[in-house]
C-alpha cells in the first residue's frame, strides 16, 4: 500500500487553499454510507473559513498598496515644498548661522581633512565549520582607504607576520590556513597619507 502526501510546506497560501479543495473534492466523492467517518475534520467549513480569511489580506494588500502609493506621494510634494521654503528661510536669514538654525534649517558641516587613519577597533575573529579557514571583522576608522591583514602562528605574537590578505571592506575571509593551529591575526588602515597603527592582535585556532 502505497503512502500519500500533501506537501504544504514551502508553498503559497493559494496553493495550500488548492491542496485543500482537491481532497475537499475527494470527500465529497465517498459513499453517503462512510461521510460520517468525516465529519469531525469539517473539512468543507474550515476551507470555506480559510478562503474568505485570504480574500480579506488580498483586499488589505491592495488596499495598503494603493494607501502606500498615495503616502509617497504627498511625501514627495511635502518635500518640495519644504526645500522651495528652506530655500528662502535661508534667503531671509542671509546666511547667518543662529538665524538659520532658529528658522528650524540644518547647515551643512565644512569637510574635515581625513589625515593618517587611526587603527581599525575590535578586529575578532567569528567561527566557522570550514577546515583551514578564518573570518575576520573590525571596524574602520576611516572611510576610504584599504585594510593589510596579517597573520603568524608565533606564540607570542611578535615574530612571523605575514601579508595574508588586502581588502576595502570591514571584513575577509581566509583560506589556505593550516587545520589545527592557532594563529595570531592583525589589520591595518592604509590611505592616501600613510598607514595606521596595526591593531590588537587576537588569535583563533583554526579547524
Amino acid at each position: 500500500m502505497k503512502r500519500h502526501k500533501l506537501n504544504f510546506g514551502n508553498r503559497t497560501v493559494t496553493e495550500q487553499l488548492a491542496i485543500c479543495r482537491r481532497v475537499a473534492s475527494g470527500e465529497a466523492k465517498v459513499p453517503k454510507e462512510h461521510r460520517h467517518h468525516f465529519t469531525p475534520f469539517d473539512l468543507a467549513g474550515r476551507l470555506a473559513d480559510a478562503e474568505a480569511a485570504h480574500e480579506d489580506v488580498e483586499r488589505l494588500k491592495h488596499a495598503l498598496k494603493a494607501a502606500l502609493s498615495h503616502r509617497n506621494e504627498t511625501l514627495r510634494r511635502a518635500r518640495n515644498s519644504a526645500g522651495s521654503s528652506a530655500g528662502l528661510l535661508a534667503l531671509l536669514a542671509q546666511g547667518e548661522p543662529a538665524a538659520m538654525l532658529a528658522a528650524g534649517l540644518d547647515l551643512v558641516r565644512d569637510k574635515q581633512p581625513v589625515g593618517l587613519p587611526a587603527a581599525p577597533a575590535n578586529l575578532r575573529v567569528l567561527p566557522t565549520d570550514f577546515e583551514g579557514r578564518a573570518v575576520l571583522r573590525w571596524q574602520r576608522s576611516v572611510r576610504r582607504c584599504v585594510f593589510m591583514v596579517e597573520a603568524t602562528t608565533d606564540a607570542a605574537a611578535r615574530t612571523g607576520w605575514k601579508q595574508v590578505k588586502s581588502v576595502t571592506k570591514q571584513s575577509c575571509t581566509l583560506t589556505g590556513l593550516a587545520s589545527g593551529k592557532k594563529y595570531w591575526f592583525r589589520v591595518c588602515a592604509v590611505n592616501a597619507h600613510g598607514q595606521s597603527a596595526w591593531s590588537q592582535p587576537v588569535n583563533a585556532w583554526v579547524k
